[in-house]
């Protein structure tokens, strides 16, 4: 079999440059997660980054390769290849080589640049896979040793170039939220429309926003969930905001503040979407997939405590603290006890009260309490402080936030382009090593 190399060396074969021993299951019965007896490879799913990490082992071992001999997946996901570091159990899944008149590296390298071929030379319906005389008529190149050597030297040096790209690139997710942080930091201290306000100066100072944000929530409730509305005392810490802001609890903000039922509901096949922290924490937004449901009659009888609708906040209260996700679908459902809900008084500051929610000011105020799994209380929710600025600059805000979200969300897309751009480079020096073409002709020749 043709592995497409034509490297200006003499070309042998896999079964001639390496002992190869195709794998084969033990006793099921012999099988264990406990690391009692010898580690077992499989397949695909014990192969990371590179690396064997089993997590099944075997008491009655077929085949077993040695330390260093080279372990290479040959179903499902076929290719995938790594140095034993340890004796090793092969299962069906994986073949084992013992490198001959070729170097351990140099063959490593080898099955790496063939894995594509590999793959389209496999076959099968349910996966695919690749056969013993397949792999063992494989071709291969056969360079002097000290010519395998030179290779093996310049793809090191080459691919720890590129391993080290993508450890940078895996920082990047970690950088854009911080950058996020800082976006939504700014923006609730005042210091993102600083220029805004030089053009658009309040008259109305914070006090005066703070009585009409009182004076709006008395127009549309007189109690939240059996409290008054009366002013909290504002707690020392906070930040000191611009002209015309003011620090008002989400008590004063909202018309209710309550979570979702505290029993265990008894779910149905299909009915009303049920949701649980995991609804909001899968992804941006709110997600209705793999949610439970529950029957109407029960929603009906939920939604009497709490009644979720466009425009209102979810956040989560146990576990994963904090998520805030604002409710834009008019898709009927009930949430969980781990969930609460905070329905604002003026609908039209959702958007804002979203972002203000999410940003360390009101974060920070967010505080677990429990020694195991942690919980926000309600009443701790109520009493949280939330920077507010007057309607326009809070207009202004939420535009300028998701302008800059939406560049950051750009950037976030890079990092996962740019690692199928370092695999393509590496597939492409692979190939261009066993053709010969890798290092200048003097180099070859010496």
């Amino acid at each position: 079999m043709s592995g497409g190399t034509q490297a200006p060396w003499g070309v042998s074969t896999v079964a001639d440059v390496a002992r190869l021993e195709m794998g084969q299951s033990p006793d099921g019965q012999a099988t264990n997660t406990k690391g009692k007896g010898i580690p077992l490879i499989g397949g695909a799913a014990d192969y990371k980054e590179g690396r064997i990490e089993a997590s099944r082992y075997t008491t009655e071992p077929t085949k077993v390769c040695c330390k260093g001999d080279l372990i290479l997946c040959i179903r499902a996901t076929i290719g995938k290849v790594a140095v034993a570091d340890k004796p090793y159990c092969l299962g069906r899944g994986v073949a084992g080589l013992r490198p001959s008149k070729v170097t351990a590296d140099f063959l490593r390298y080898f099955l790496n640049s063939q894995a594509n071929a590999m793959d389209e030379a496999g076959t099968g319906t349910t996966f695919r896979q690749i056969d013993k005389k397949t792999l063992s008529s494989w071709s291969i190149p056969l360079p002097e040793p000290k010519e395998q050597r030179r290779i093996v030297a310049k793809l090191d040096s080459l691919f720890k170039r590129s391993k080290s790209a993508r450890e940078e690139l895996t920082h990047i997710p970690r950088l854009v939220e911080r950058y996020k942080e800082a976006i939504l930091a700014a923006a609730f201290h005042g210091e993102l429309t600083v220029d805004w306000r030089q053009d658009h100066p309040h008259k109305a100072t914070g006090k005066q926003l703070f009585a009409e944000l009182v004076a709006c929530r008395a127009r549309h409730s007189t109690k939240i969930a059996g409290r008054g509305a009366e002013a909290l005392d504002q707690p020392e810490g906070l930040q000191d905001l611009p002209h015309g802001w003011t620090w008002c609890p989400v008590a004063i903000l909202a018309s209710a503040v309550s979570d979702g039922v505290h029993k265990k509901p008894d779910y149905v096949e299909r009915g009303i979407p049920f949701l649980t922290v995991r609804n909001l924490t899968a992804g941006p937004g709110i997600t209705f997939d793999e949610c439970r449901y529950v029957t109407q009659s029960d929603h009906e009888e939920f939604i009497k405590r709490t009644h979720p609708e466009r425009g209102d906040l979810l956040i989560s209260k146990d576990g994963t603290l904090g998520v805030v996700r604002a409710i834009r679908t008019d898709v009927v459902f009930s949430i969980f006890v781990s969930v609460a809900l905070v329905k604002p008084v003026d609908r039209s500051m959702t958007d804002y009260l979203e972002l203000a929610f999410t940003s360390p000011q009101v974060q920070q105020q967010m505080g677990g309490v429990g020694t195991g799994l942690q919980h926000i209380h309600l009443t701790d929710l109520r009493r949280d402080f939330v920077p507010i600025a007057p309607a326009e600059e809070r207009a202004e805000i939420v535009k300028r936030v998701h302008s800059a979200f939406a560049y950051i969300e750009r950037l976030e897309t890079e990092p996962s382009r740019a690692a199928k751009l370092i695999d393509r480079l590496d597939q492409a020096t692979l190939a261009k090593a066993f053709r010969g073409e890798l290092l200048p002709q003097s180099a070859r020749t010496v």
